[in-house]
């Protein structure tokens, strides 16, 4: 089976009302007349801020000491320095005038940073009361309340599976205090359903895929995901179980998975030189990994990980007896980056290093089965709008090693998710890059579809180390264009068709040139 078989990792969720919306600033002088007599205020004295610096918000007043100010504008001043407070990430801060006498000129600001009072959990379920709390303990009673310190530890809660949270603050019992209410909402499963010809038709092109992931299943954060592939004829038969769960109240989780499959191949669509092959092959993909959230913001997130997988191949040609394989073993480190710009356009950077430090120098043509000295690779995309409602969608992805790579480590060309005017893992190397850019465009409503139309150019180029020995060619490109249309119906139902068209001289293995199509339905739930 030629398609990678390591997970992907999730983009993490940033729901859009995570956060209560600001309270709007106090006005210190709300009902205060303007004009009046005017004081000459020699000098503003702050009390009641620890969070910023009296330096820093001196510099807020300064411009004012000095000038004859009437009651309504040394109010505006008090809302300047509140306004400086919420503008740096303290939502409930503000600065009033207290009750005083004028002494030398001297005007004293009495700020109240808002502390965190008590907090509440609402609507929890099948998630532990307690463990939710554990995942709230960087949020301390008698803190003052930071947009960040929330914003971080409400999008952690987030992260559990199935689970999903938004805080509401109200002012608290104690003067300057606010309590904040987290108010939960679960969901036990997720489901999908999908249909597609994603495959190569050699080991059957359409296939039904299910997964099946369970949240929280002991109310503390853990899921159990179960994914199946099954194609056409049974010429492939592919399965994988995953668990994960929290080993930190700061987003860090570990996981665990296996995945095992088998294929037959259908000799009569293959090319003609190996048509008189009788393949059929199995094997088996497992590992663990731990990730953490370094930087976890709506805007700006870092993700780490390290891991180990494990790939076993077996494959067997029947008319000689001839047997194959594979068994490598490799550390992973990874990196995953999101950003939301300020124009709101989005981009991601995965970066992956994987290695068992054993370098693959075949002496005969022939590689080994278990060695990658160091392999990196990394994957790139930007969605921005462009024009009113015209939308464009880059992606690149960037593979080098170090060595040659074994069969199921190497970069591959061609599918769905690459260069779409070829048949999936049409080329392969040990080096490689992939450049995509589609152009996205929503259509009128139509009943119930959100439809949206899309044209790309696809383009990919391999490279192959110790090409002589081997007998192949050092480097081949891909590339094509095409159009697609991608519809949603209601939240459950998504069709993507795509039509893609290769340019240059390249004749696919499958031998079916001209135009390619795509076709993927899917059910969610």
């Amino acid at each position: 089976m030629q398609e990678p078989l390591r997970p992907r990792q999730e983009l993490p969720k940033t729901p859009a009302d995570l956060l209560p919306k600001a309270p709007a600033a106090p006005q210190a002088g709300a009902g205060v007349p303007a004009g009046g007599k005017q004081v000459l205020v020699e000098r503003f004295e702050i009390t009641g801020n620890s969070a910023i610096s009296g330096d820093e918000l001196h510099q807020v007043v300064a411009p004012y000491e000095g000038k004859q100010l009437t009651l309504l504008e040394i109010y505006d001043v008090a809302d300047l320095v509140t306004r400086y407070y919420r503008t740096h990430g303290f939502t409930v801060a503000s600065a009033n005038v207290p009750a005083q006498k004028v002494a030398s000129g001297t005007i004293k600001l009495e700020v109240i940073e808002g502390r965190i009072g008590k907090i509440n959990v609402e609507g929890e379920r099948r998630y532990n009361e307690n463990f939710l709390r554990w995942n709230m303990t960087s949020l301390k009673s008698g803190e003052v309340v930071r947009d960040s310190a929330l914003e971080r530890q409400l999008l952690v809660l987030n992260d559990l599976p199935g689970y999903s949270a938004r805080s509401v603050i109200q002012p608290g019992d104690e003067y300057g205090t606010s309590d904040i209410t987290v108010q939960s909402a679960e969901k036990l499963v997720d489901a999908a359903l999908r249909l597609n010809n994603y495959g190569r038709s050699s080991i059957g092109e359409w296939r039904t895929e299910a997964d099946l992931a369970l949240n929280g299943l002991t109310g503390r954060g853990d899921k159990l995901e179960m994914s199946g592939v099954m194609a056409e004829r049974g010429l492939l038969h592919y399965g994988r179980f995953r668990y994960s769960l929290p080993i930190t109240n700061q987003g860090t989780r570990v996981s665990a998975y296996f995945a095992r499959y088998d294929y037959n191949v259908d000799r009569n669509r293959l090319p003609a030189a190996f048509s008189s092959l009788d393949l059929d092959g199995e094997g088996d993909n497992f590992g663990i990994n731990v990730l953490h959230p370094f930087i976890r913001s709506k805007n700006l997130n870092l993700y780490m990980g390290l891991g180990f997988d494990r790939t076993v191949t077996r494959q067997f040609e029947r008319g000689t007896g001839t047997r194959s394989g594979e068994d490598i073993g490799v550390g992973v480190l990874t990196a995953l980056v999101t950003y939301i710009h300020p124009d709101s356009s989005f981009s991601t950077a995965n970066f992956s290093f994987s290695s068992n430090f054993d370098a693959n120098t075949p002496a005969s043509g022939k590689a080994e089965n278990n060695a990658e000295a160091a392999k990196f690779q990394i994957d790139l995309s930007h969605f921005r709008k462009v024009y009113h409602e015209l939308s464009v969608a880059l992606r690149a992805t960037g593979v080098a090693s170090a060595k040659p790579l074994v069969d199921t480590e190497r970069f591959r060309l061609g599918g769905p998710t690459s260069v779409r005017a070829f048949p999936s893992s049409e080329l392969s190397g040990d080096d490689g890059y992939f450049l995509s850019a589609e152009l996205q465009h929503p259509l009128p409503e139509w009943k119930m579809f959100d439809t949206t139309a899309k044209v790309f150019i696809d383009h990919g180029r391999v490279f192959t180390k110790e090409y002589e020995k081997l007998g192949v060619h050092h480097t081949q490109s891909l590339t094509g264009i095409g159009f697609g249309i991608l519809a949603h119906a209601t939240r459950y139902f998504d069709v993507d068709v795509s039509v893609s068209h290769p340019l240059g001289a390249y004749d696919s293995t499958d031998g079916e040139g001209g135009a390619r199509v795509w076709a993927g339905f899917s059910a969610n739930y």
